[in-house]
């Protein structure tokens, strides 16, 4: 885990936080409810 991503999933992700990121997250069931809505992937 690097600094730029937050320990605690209820705080916000950092912008530096990628599309890949995000999915990798979500695959690993990290994502917190609400977070799948984002649509980080276009960025």
């Amino acid at each position: 885990i690097t600094d730029e991503i937050p320990e605690r999933l209820d705080e916000p992700f950092p912008v530096k936080v990628t599309g890949l990121d995000i999915l990798r997250m979500r695959n690993s069931g990290l994502l917190p409810k609400g977070a799948e809505g984002l649509d980080i992937t276009k960025q």
